[in-house]
């Protein structure tokens, strides 16, 4: 047997002393562990879904743990440890980032991983079993494995690996070959994110700005944003992003207040995306070009802007397109583990998503019966005889459905095991799911999922052969359909189109098949399982979190319909107060003269809160009763206040709380 391990995160473990102090949320984020045992993915876990800290960058300890669990070996048996950068590059980038903190220089990272391995996994970790894979590789070889082209491009565009931002390899069976690579100067990944930050966005939240380029006109900056191109010759050119601040004063762009953008933040988001839609179109034309290769996979964190892979599959340049469903850095966790297989697994066509851990759909579901538990008089769930069937009546009589059931899938899309669901045909449903489920802008669309029999009908698809079945894509929605599934058009009539085969998803392809028997429409709206503050879910626990503290109408969990008998928010204080999330820290605001002079962190999110409710927060044992912790304590608060901000804490997930039932 052969077990190779793939790794991608950071130096730092959640709960520990940091090795490195004050890294960065961008430094080795999105953590994940992946298995690959004789040639085979049997694992892999975004580390976000566990520890639930969005884009983590601690190093991915649960989902190590997980990732062996699922495999069913001992930690003795594994192979080798596989990392997502170079050697050298961590241990110079570490000591750069310790030299401008004035901190103390780490060990190297190959004693730190193996330290990180050996705590995780509870065994001594040889630093010799520890692999350094080239950052770009890792993304590439993710790429090929779910492709079957003998012969193909892999183009890696991404913020940056190593020394590069964008790698061109030529694949020849399973050997690829180093082409061209662009430098991180000249990054179309740090252009975009510099531009994500101009119009008021966060860190990671590139995919707003494709979903505000629709209501934009592109031309109206294009002048302006030539002056970012930097031309390399042969036609090829890159970004200058140190221009972007001139052009957005110029533009007289004032970055967006939360929820509200005027023109120019939309204009500015279209001519951003039209310029890296052409960067793209011109760097493959000339690599097709050179090379006469008609096969392409895309993969690095740029290839999540499916606008641009849709311009891309459209452009004729090839016949077959390939993106990587999980193309961001946690992605590159199957890639590492794959490049260190001596022998290269044979490669497939079907991507299988679904890699995380269970959600039982027959049997005892003893998990999940114990999710549901301790919130018993609130909840009610029972075994339908038929599921789909059910679930596809109340969708099509107007119900919101959060969708739970079998293994969680890895990346971040949400494929039909992790949903929220919701009939097509109103185009109600996409601002009821907006403002009242997911509480997060009303520009941004929802995703179509179709079967596969009726995708070429509703959808105008590319010629080229696509994976179109991970949200990849965005496509036109033909004009005779537009109206017909309005929820999941975007302003442009265009859709982030999952098309669903009976072979590689039947549970929910069996799903949307009913709800095309309800009516005639093979289509549902499909979105994260999760609200704004928090990773898609992931354990019956998070379903059941998530279910409970949202307006959605019924949950699905493995076999369980679950519904709400009684308001949970009305009776929070009869729940009890399980303490602090992991990574949540309470601290006082220096100086401070308001009355709320506590905030409460956790990553880049914060929220002032009482000095009563810090205290009760502070001091919370065990698992109280909220309404005997009350009574017990001398408050300057009245109940309802501390209540309202117990429930705001629990909604942004900065504290657990669970039901009157539980042990």
């Amino acid at each position: 047997m052969s077990a190779i391990v793939g790794i991608a995160g950071g130096p730092n473990v959640l709960g520990g002393k940091p090795v490195v102090e004050g890294l960065h949320p961008l430094f080795f984020h999105d953590s994940a562990s992946a298995i690959v045992v004789d040639g085979v993915v049997r694992a892999a876990i975004e580390e976000e879904r566990l520890t639930r800290l969005k884009h983590t960058n601690f190093f991915p300890s649960s989902s190590l743990r997980a990732c062996v669990k699922a495999a069913q070996i001992v930690p003795n048996e594994i192979e080798a440890f596989s990392f997502f950068f170079d050697e050298e590059f961590c241990n110079r980038d570490l000591s750069r980032v310790c030299s401008e903190t004035g901190v103390a220089r780490p060990p190297g990272i190959r004693e730190i991983l193996a330290s990180n391995i050996g705590s995780a996994l509870e065994f001594s970790c040889d630093p010799s079993k520890i692999r350094f894979v080239r950052h770009h590789n890792a993304h590439s070889r993710s790429a090929l494995s779910i492709s079957c082209f003998e012969n193909a491009l892999s183009v890696v565009v991404d913020g940056n690996g190593e020394n590069e931002a964008v790698t061109i390899f030529e694949v020849h069976g399973n050997k690829q070959t180093l082409i061209d690579t662009l430098p991180v100067e000249l990054s179309p990944g740090y252009f975009y994110r510099e531009v994500t930050n101009l119009l008021g966005f966060g860190n990671f939240d590139e995919y707003k700005v494709m979903g505000l380029a629709p209501y934009g006109d592109p031309y109206r900056y294009e002048e302006l944003f030539s002056s970012v191109k930097v031309a390399l010759g042969n036609g090829l050119w890159g970004f200058d992003s140190c221009k972007l601040k001139e052009i957005s004063s110029r533009a007289l762009l004032v970055p967006g207040a939360e929820f509200t953008f005027d023109q120019a933040h939309r204009d500015f988001a279209a001519a951003a995306q039209r310029l890296l839609e052409s960067f793209m179109l011109e760097l493959l034309k000339h690599y097709q070009l050179s090379t006469g290769i008609r096969n392409l996979c895309i993969s690095g964190g740029v290839a999540q802007n499916c606008a641009m892979n849709g311009v891309v599959a459209r452009s004729g340049l090839f016949d077959s397109v390939y993106v990587y469903p999980v193309s961001g850095d946690a992605g590159t966790s199957i890639g590492a583990a794959i490049e260190s297989c001596d022998s290269k697994p044979k490669r497939s066509s079907l991507f299988n998503s679904l890699l995380g851990r269970g959600i039982s759909t027959n049997g005892e579901c003893e998990e999940e019966e114990a999710a549901l538990a301790p919130w018993s008089g609130f909840l009610f769930w029972y075994r339908p005889k038929n599921i789909h069937r059910t679930i596809a009546e109340a969708l099509a009589d107007g119900k919101i459905v959060g969708w739970a059931r079998n293994r969680s899938e890895f990346g971040p899309r949400a494929l039909g095991a992790r949903s929220i669901l919701a009939d097509p045909r109103n185009v109600e449903n996409r601002h009821i799911v907006n403002e009242i489920v997911k509480k997060r802008e009303n520009f941004r669309p929802f995703a179509p999922s179709v079967l596969e029999e009726e995708a070429a009908e509703v959808f105008d698809l590319p010629t080229a052969k696509c994976n179109l079945g991970q949200m990849n894509f965005i496509v036109p929605v033909r004009p005779e359909w537009q109206s017909k599934i309005g929820a999941v058009v975007h302003i442009d009539g265009t859709a982030r189109v999952q098309v669903v085969a009976k072979d590689e998803s039947p549970d929910y392809w069996r799903l949307i098949d009913q709800f095309r028997l309800e009516t005639k429409v093979g289509v549902l709206l499909n979105t994260s399982f999760n609200n704004s503050y928090e990773p898609i879910v992931d354990s019956p626990v998070d379903a059941v979190r998530s279910f409970i503290t949202t307006d959605l109408d019924l949950l699905v969990l493995g076999p369980f319909l679950v519904t709400k008998v009684r308001c949970p928010r009305e009776y929070l204080k009869s729940f009890r107060l399980v303490g602090l999330n992991a990574g949540v820290i309470i601290s006082e605001k220096k100086g401070c003269s308001d009355k709320v002079p506590f905030k409460i962190s956790r990553g880049e999110l914060c929220e002032s809160i009482s000095p009563s409710l810090a205290y009760i927060l502070k001091s919370t044992v065990g698992r109280p009763v909220i309404e005997e912790l009350f009574v017990s304590l001398d408050t300057e608060l009245d109940h309802d206040t501390l209540l309202e901000e117990l429930w705001m804490l629990w909604e942004k997930r900065f504290i657990e709380i669970t039901g009157p039932s539980a042990d």
